[in-house]
Formats: C-alpha cells, sequence, structure tokens
C-alpha cells in the first residue's frame, strides 16, 4: 500500500501507523511512528526559540532524541532524529550507545546546544565503570535543529552502581551558569541501593557553559518523600526539570520559590507511589545556595498529573490520603518550554509536555501552561492555542471532542451529595467514561473500566470545599486529559467499543437523587480538528481487484496482537485478540462470491500434546457496523509445528499452506463497506502466521449467484 507524502512543511498533518483499530488512534495528541515500538519515550530536551511570530517549539522524545517542532504547539512536524549515535572516545570512555535524557539551552553567545550522557559505554572515563559516562554538549549547525557538533565535554560523574543520572537544563542567575544532576543520596554514605534516603540532587557552577571548569557545590536537595505517606524514594530521581520565575508569581523576577520536577517510581525506584508518573516539589532556592522545602505547607509537594493512582477500597479517609499510586502510569517524564530559554528566573511562559503511553503506541501530551496563584498553588490549563481546533459548538459528542463543564454546589463539594460529573465516549452497548467528584472520598473520579482500563483513576479535589467546580478536557479517541478546578489533573487511557461510542452527557446534576437543588451543571462540547497522525490512506478492493497480499503495513492489531513485520503473532496464551486488514472491500455493482486464501503457522511453546492450541476465525466485517459479521473461516485446533526446538520445532518451521475458499453465496450485500477480521483465541498456546497473506477475490453480478 503506498504512503502520502507527510510532514514536509510545518503545519502540516505528520503521517505514523498507531497500533489498534483505527477509531481509537488519537488526531490530536502527536505520536511519531518512533514512538510506536517498544521502549523509552520520555521527554528528552525541549526549547522554544524565537518571540511573537517567529517563535518556534522544539520537542525530542525519547531514547534517540526524536524530534519535532512547531510554530502553534498543536500541530507537530517530524523531523527526524536530533543528536545522533556516534562513537565517542574521551579520556578512557569508548562508547557507541545513544543520548540519553538532557536538555536544550542556548549559550552566551546565542548558540543552541544540547546536553546530556550517553546512556551507556563499552568503557568508562579515567578506568571507570561502563556508566560512568561525562556530561557532554552538541550544539546545533542549522536553525532547525537537525545537524550538531561534534562533543564539548563539561564535567564527569562517578557512581557506585549503574545510574542513569539525568540534568536538568542550566540556568545562569547573576552571571554565572548552575547546572544541576540527579543522583540517589547513597553514594558518599552506604552505597546500597535500594537507598532509604531517597533520591539527591547534585549541584555545579561555572562562568561559562561551555567549559570543562566546572565547580562542585555537593548536595542540593535530598528526599525520599512521595505525595503518598507510605510510599518513599529508594533510588536517584528521573527525567528531572527546574522551574522558577512562574507566571503569577506576586513577587515577579525578585522570588525565590522554585519548583523542582521528578518522575517517581517506574525505573525511578518508588515504593508504594507513583509509576513513573510527573511530581514536584516546591522550595525556596537561589544560586548555589540548597532547595529548601517547608514540608508543613500543603502545596509543597503534588502531582502534576494523577494518572497513574486509583482509589483504596474501603477507604474512610478522604482525598490523597485515600489513594494508592501503583497503577499504570499514562503522563511521565514532562518537561516545560515557551517564553525564555531560562526557565529559572527568566520571563514568559512554562508550557509543559510530557510522554504518554508507556512503552508502546506512546504519543506525546497536549501543552499545558503553569502558573501560581498567591498562595503558590501550582495551576495549569491547556494552552489556549488549542482553540484553534474547534470546529463547532455540538451537543452530540464525539471521539475528537473538548469538553467544559461547571458545576454549581451551595453546599460545598464536601456535603452529602451523590456523584456528579460528565459521562464521555458513551457507547450503545454501555461502555461509557465517566469524569466527576465524589464527595464521599474528596475526589476528582475518571472511571473508563468499561472501555478497558483496568482501574479508576482518581486524584484529590482541590479546593476541597469549593462551591463551584470546572472540568475541562480533551478526549481523543483513546487518549483523555482533564483538568479540574485547574489543579487536579488526570490523563487516562480507554477503548472505546466501537466508533458509536461518542455520547456526552452530564450526571448527577439538576435532577438526580440527592442533587436535586443541590448541584447544578452546564455542559459545552466542541467537535475537534485533527491536528497530527493521518492516517494512512485506505485501499479499495473491488470487484477490479483479483487478489491483495496483506503486509503488517495493511494491518491493525488489537488486544495483545502484534508483528515484528514478517508474522502475526497472536498474543499470549489466554487471551482473545483480533487483528483486522485496513483496506475497504465494496462495490456497488457486483457481489463478492468467493474469498480464498492460505496461512501458514508456528505454535507456541511445548508439544503438541502439551496445551491446548489456538484457534481462530475469519469474517467480514461491516466497516458501518450495522450488520452482522459473515463467517469465513473457523480454523481447527493448531498445537503442532511448535516454535521451540526442545519441541522438534523452530522458529521458522511453519506449517504447509492450509488453504481457505469460502462461498459467500448471498451473504454479502451489494454496496456495503466491509473488511477483513481475524479473531484469536490462544487458549494456552499462542500461534504465529507467516506474512503477507494473500487474498483472492471471487466476484461475481447479483444476479447469477444461486440463492
Amino acid at each position: 500500500m503506498s504512503r502520502v507524502a507527510c510532514g514536509s512543511i510545518l503545519l502540516a498533518l505528520t503521517c505514523a501507523v498507531y497500533p489498534g483499530p483505527e477509531f481509537t488512534h488519537p488526531r490530536i495528541h502527536y505520536s511519531s511512528e518512533a514512538l510506536h515500538p517498544g521502549g523509552w519515550h520520555d521527554i528528552a530536551g525541549a526549547i522554544t526559540l524565537g518571540t511573537g511570530d517567529d517563535a518556534m517549539h522544539h520537542i525530542f522524545q525519547g531514547r534517540g532524541w526524536n524530534h519535532a517542532m512547531s510554530k502553534d504547539l498543536v500541530h507537530w512536524t517530524d523531523m527526524g532524529v536530533g543528536p545522533k549515535t556516534i562513537r565517542e572516545e574521551h579520556a578512557g570512555l569508548v562508547s557507541e550507545d545513544t543520548p540519553c535524557s538532557g536538555y536544550v539551552t542556548v549559550d552566551d553567545d546565542g548558540e543552541v546546544c544540547a546536553g546530556f550522557r550517553q546512556c551507556g559505554s563499552q568503557r568508562g572515563v579515567d578506568g571507570g565503570a561502563s556508566w560512568d559516562v561525562p556530561l557532554e554538549l552538541r550544539c546545533a549547525k542549522d536553525a532547525n535543529l537537525t545537524e550538531w557538533s561534534d562533543p564539548i565535554w563539561l564535567f564527569d560523574v562517578f557512581f557506585y552502581r549503574a545510574i542513569p543520572y539525568d540534568p536538568a537544563r542550566p540556568w545562569k542567575e547573576d552571571g554565572r551558569w548552575y547546572q544541576i544532576v540527579s543522583t540517589d543520596a547513597c553514594n558518599d554514605t552506604s552505597r546500597v541501593s535500594p537507598c532509604a534516603e531517597g533520591g539527591r540532587l547534585d549541584l555545579w557552577s561555572s562562568e561559562t557553559l561551555k567549559t570543562t571548569e566546572w565547580q562542585y557545590h555537593g548536595n542540593m536537595f535530598t528526599s525520599n518523600k512521595t505525595v503518598i505517606p507510605s510510599g518513599h524514594l529508594t533510588k536517584e530521581m528521573v527525567t528531572i526539570d527546574y522551574l522558577g520565575n512562574m507566571p503569577g508569581d506576586p513577587k515577579g523576577a525578585e522570588s525565590d520559590t522554585r519548583f523542582f520536577f521528578n518522575n517517581v517510581g517506574g525505573n525511578g525506584g518508588g515504593e508504594g507511589c507513583c509509576s513513573g508518573t510527573t511530581s514536584y516539589f516546591k522550595g525556596q532556592q537561589r544560586r548555589s545556595d540548597p532547595f529548601d522545602v517547608n514540608f508543613d505547607d500543603p502545596n509543597s509537594m503534588g502531582m502534576v498529573d494523577w494518572g497513574s493512582f486509583t482509589p483504596i477500597a474501603g477507604a474512610r479517609v478522604k482525598g490523597v490520603n485515600g489513594l494508592r499510586g501503583d497503577a499504570s502510569r499514562a503522563y511521565s517524564m514532562a518537561r516545560t518550554l515557551g517564553g525564555d530559554v531560562n526557565q529559572v528566573i527568566g520571563g514568559g511562559r512554562r508550557i509543559m509536555f510530557a510522554w504518554l503511553g508507556g512503552f508502546s503506541g506512546a504519543s506525546m501530551s497536549i501543552g499545558r501552561d503553569l502558573s501560581v496563584n498567591s498562595d503558590y498553588e501550582l495551576l495549569q490549563q491547556f494552552v489556549p492555542e488549542m482553540k484553534i481546533l474547534r470546529r463547532h459548538e455540538t451537543g452530540f459528542g464525539g471521539q475528537q471532542v473538548e469538553i467544559y463543564a461547571k458545576f454549581v454546589i451551595p453546599g460545598g463539594a464536601e456535603s452529602e451529595l451523590q456523584p456528579f460529573g460528565v459521562e464521555v465516549l458513551k457507547g450503545p452497548d454501555g461502555d461509557g467514561t465517566r469524569i466527576g467528584i465524589d464527595p464521599a472520598s474528596g475526589l476528582v473520579v475518571v472511571d473508563g473500566t468499561s472501555q478497558g482500563n483496568d482501574d479508576v483513576r482518581a486524584g484529590p479535589l482541590m479546593q476541597a470545599n469549593c462551591t463551584e467546580v470546572t472540568i475541562h478536557a480533551i478526549i481523543d479517541h483513546s487518549i483523555i486529559e482533564v483538568i479540574v478546578n485547574n489543579r487536579t489533573a488526570l490523563t487516562v487511557y480507554v477503548t472505546p467499543k466501537s466508533k458509536r461510542s461518542v455520547g456526552v452527557a452530564l450526571y448527577g446534576a439538576g435532577n438526580d437523587g440527592k442533587n436535586v437543588n443541590a448541584v447544578s451543571g452546564k455542559l459545552q462540547v466542541w467537535e475537534l480538528e485533527a491536528a497530527n497522525n493521518a492516517p494512512l490512506p485506505i485501499p479499495v478492493i473491488n470487484s477490479s481487484t483479483a487478489m491483495f497480499a496483506a503486509s503488517a503495513a495493511n494491518l491493525e492489531f488489537a488486544n495483545g496482537a502484534t508483528n515484528d513485520g514478517a508474522t502475526i503473532r497472536s498474543g499470549n496464551p489466554g487471551q482473545s485478540t483480533s487483528v483486522t486488514l485496513r483496506a475497504d472491500i465494496v462495490d456497488s455493482a457486483t457481489r463478492l462470491a468467493t474469498l480464498s486464501f492460505s496461512y501458514r503457522y508456528v505454535s507456541g511453546y511445548g508439544k503438541a500434546d502439551e496445551r491446548m492450541g489456538t484457534n481462530f476465525t475469519v469474517v467480514l466485517r461491516d466497516l458501518d457496523e450495522n450488520l452482522e459479521d459473515v463467517l469465513v473461516y473457523n480454523s481447527p485446533e493448531l498445537k503442532d509445528y511448535p516454535y521451540d526446538g526442545n519441541a522438534g520445532g523452530c522458529h521458522t518451521c511453519y506449517s504447509p499452506e492450509m488453504p481457505v475458499v469460502a462461498n459467500l453465496s448471498n451473504a454479502i450485500s451489494i454496496g456495503t463497506n466491509y473488511t477483513i477480521a481475524f479473531l484469536f483465541d490462544n487458549n494456552d498456546r499462542n500461534i504465529e502466521l507467516a506474512l503477507p497473506i494473500d487474498f483472492q477475490f471471487d466476484w461475481k453480478a447479483g444476479s447469477s449467484i444461486a440463492v
């Protein structure tokens, strides 16, 4: 199947193949092809260059520094890989690994430079271990940040264990550059991991950026605290960011209030919290002084997104104390850009972006503007540039919509009320996701359990007993981002049952039980234009098509089915999965009379009589979902031709061709749009089918088919 040319100019839709059914693919969240395989996809660096109409925003995401560029913070263009893998040799170091997490900044001469460490090496510096790699710079050679210089070495970092130390973006203050690096707190104490003292920030400074003459100031901050009182950090801080002079700060540029972002759990070693999502500490700091956090201040720490938290069953306490923080993550490794390159003391916006979606089918978040109020609460809202996607206001709903709901609760949100909020993606089969407030628990709740999410997600309602609640959400097919009262944000993944899951409605407001005359609500819904990830064109198969060779690029894999380019892998034992041909099979004058194909398979581990094998069904499926599936084929139990040598097989010891000929008679409706779906029941062992699969089509005029 041919590809369309995409991403050639700014604001063009960027082509990408995203896993899963087409109707679940995000069209607003940017998701380049580099983010779809399993792997690490954090925000490695971010920067805004220029001002006003000349501003250009750059984000580098993932191990490999995959580069995206935007003029409007909404439409993103894939610029390929930024700083690339090269062979590096320095003071005994030999490395051919990729650049790891870092930053992008501008030096005193106006040169744009990326700073990072190598993810690993064959030999470390000065005879050190393989993880003893220096902090380095590479500087851009062109305005689009696509070509980069050779390494410029800054300073060495030595550690007692393999540690993915991450540098924050350096800042210049009172004529000196300052650089912090994330470590754990045990390097010069017990040198034992897990580290009971938690994570640590180490601080260096110098008069210039591109120098080896950096002065080490020691420990700037140490903590093992998480937002869950029973949780604690046991390793290094991860993918850190450091912010100051926040918009709204009453003291402006003279303020010493600063925010430190860290990602707790995941690879960051959080016990009981927080699955790798982005947390923050608020404290006071200047120059080479320590970062001082007053933990008696209720605003001293929090989460920028609560999507990995879920209510504790049977909890009798409200708010954060009623949460556990070990559900799967969606929003992670957040970094900021916008305004001044110096995001600590410079002016302008602080716009946050993050990695969404774990390790496969990842995306980049929607931008959020950060600010503070007079109490130094961290506030956030979707960037106003998102309004350019609004087509029109609608009362119908959709899978690509913006929602703003406002609730008035005269007695306060801690009253004895029923839950209230807005339900989105409501389908005819009863599926839907609820976004709302549970007054009994004092939580903001997103319940997508009827649409494939394993857990109810929740965060504390802030302000707790407010008399007004605003819910602002962007619904992008399978991704929901929501901000409540500009304080509590959650990102949640769901899987609508079908493209008909589009309904939007308030619940618990107006005339609903205990909430009668106690809760009123107003709902606005805007249909949104697509911004990113233009779908590949779908081929049309009609009476002029006798054969179609289906490769991995023509298939959608769902519910655990995967591919390696050369095979269909049916998923894991016990799973029910599906693979669908991305094609439109339709003809306005003739009917598909016969569909034939053949397949070759290998079965999962073990001998034929050891485990129950996979069976699968092939159906023709109405793309508009108005008609029942048409059965094409039911396979036998597939348990021979094992994958492993111990059972007498091998990875490529496929079965002989298994022919299938389906006489469809009058089962197919002329003019109806069909596709082909494989439905796998993996039982105790999975299978792999060799690709491509050649489908052959025999078409007949409607009157010539025997009934």
